[in-house]
């Protein structure tokens, strides 16, 4: 079941070595908004989105490092959740943590706190790993929200990490349940 999550988001971690550079835009922030899977957020207008990359249903890559450099990167995974009655947002981060546990060189959990994403209950995770010889910050949030386990990975090489930080949680703050 999560193991699919797990995966991807050593996946991202892997993408975030190697994105590709892109030209920036003249707005500040830009809506994206997903009809199938109904919610919408905020992101940085000089940013990309791209939509189905390593099984996301969308990735948004930062334009400011130079390519062949870890870019910082925001994922948002969707994980149908409906097989399993009785699920709790508890064990659904348990197992996920359970899983990175596993997944990555070095991890190490550096905070699991409650959380309220759109007006629902979430596990905000943050969380240090390496992979391709960089270390990297991730947060992850996670929430469990009509049958759908949204989760929402984000990060960058721990030296990046700080100009990035506020920026990510703006993202995560402007999310929404439509």
């Amino acid at each position: 079941m999560l193991k699919r999550i797990s995966s991807i988001g050593l996946l991202v971690v892997c993408f975030l070595c190697s994105a590709p550079s892109f030209a920036a835009e003249a707005q500040k922030t830009v809506a994206y908004q997903n009809n199938a899977y109904n919610f919408q957020l905020q992101y940085p207008a000089d940013w990309k989105a791209k939509e189905g990359i390593m099984g996301s249903v969308v990735a948004f890559m930062s334009s400011a490092e130079p390519a062949g450099q870890p870019h910082f990167n925001a994922n948002i995974v969707l994980e149908d959740v409906s097989g399993y009655p009785g699920l709790t947002l508890e064990k659904y981060a348990a197992i996920s943590i359970e899983q990175l546990h596993r997944g990555f060189a070095d991890f190490q959990l550096t905070s699991n706190s409650p959380f309220i994403l759109s007006n629902q209950p979430a596990r905000l995770l943050t969380y240090t790993c390496k992979q391709s010889g960089y270390d990297f910050v991730m947060l992850q949030v996670l929430s469990l929200y009509n049958s759908k386990a949204y989760v929402i990975i984000m990060g960058t090489e721990k030296t990046l990490f700080p100009q990035y930080e506020v920026t990510a949680r703006a993202m995560i703050n402007s999310f929404t349940f439509k």
